[in-house]
């Protein structure tokens, strides 16, 4: 788990310095990292970055030699960092709670052990603290956290907007539709609606030439339409 986070550590870190550098943290850039089913938006990145963290830290302590837990501290404050540029809101939350359960777990299990154990715990969760700091005080964070309102009430439509293509029988209501029958699904209802299908590239582009393209006397005309609708699509992003 620590090799992996150092591996997705050094690829963010990599990642950032290429697309948009770390001179201006106002720039409206979130890293993917190693993940590729990424490019279809998700919480990968941030859900192995919070899990793997507590292992990082857990190795400052554990570790018997000074190479070690200098190298794993490293790894905590990079791990941080890395963290902070995906600026997921959810990604975030996560990393406290996971970070805080660990040092309340380390100290109870440790606590026998004297004073020491619980002094580490805290310089950790203050290395985390203090390396996250100037991302998340950047414009662009706190851009995203000010809009935790609007995005989760628009996440809470999309939810209640996929709950709504269930067929209303009680198997769905209880088991839902099935392992993979979403892009059917909400294909079906679009069509239902005469909207593109949101789920199918394919379908999105065939569609907007048909039902809204079919006017259009000049290349000019259609590729605004084109634009927005790529656009609509590429707009789902990591949390």
């Amino acid at each position: 788990m620590i090799l992996g986070l150092a591996g997705v550590v050094a690829w963010v870190l990599w990642e950032r310095w290429a697309f948009a550098g770390f001179g201006d943290l106002s720039v409206p850039y979130r890293v993917t990292g190693p993940f590729s089913a990424m490019h279809r938006g998700g919480a990968f990145i941030e859900c192995y970055i919070a899990v793997a963290m507590p292992f990082a830290a857990q190795a400052v302590l554990s570790a018997s030699r000074p190479w070690a837990k200098a190298a794993a501290g490293a790894l905590v404050v990079a791990g941080s960092v890395a963290m902070m540029l995906t600026f997921s809101r959810n990604g975030y939350a996560a990393l406290g709670v996971g970070m805080v359960v660990w040092s309340l777990m380390t100290i109870r299990a440790r606590i026998h052990q004297g004073r020491a154990p619980a002094i580490v715990t805290v310089a950790v969760l203050a290395a985390v603290v203090i390396a996250a700091w100037p991302v998340l005080t950047g414009v662009y964070s706190r851009e995203r956290l000010a809009r935790w309102e609007p995005d989760l009430g628009m996440r809470v439509a999309h939810w209640s907007d996929a709950l709504a293509l269930r067929d209303g029988s009680i198997g769905e209501t209880i088991f839902g539709a099935g392992l993979g029958k979403f892009p059917r699904c909400i294909t079906g209802a679009a069509v239902r609606r005469n909207e593109p299908p949101p789920c199918a590239w394919n379908g999105l582009i065939l569609r907007a030439r048909a039902s809204r393209l079919r006017s259009c006397d000049s290349e000019a005309e259609r590729q605004p339409t084109l634009i927005r609708s790529s656009g609509w699509m590429a707009s789902s992003g990591p949390t």
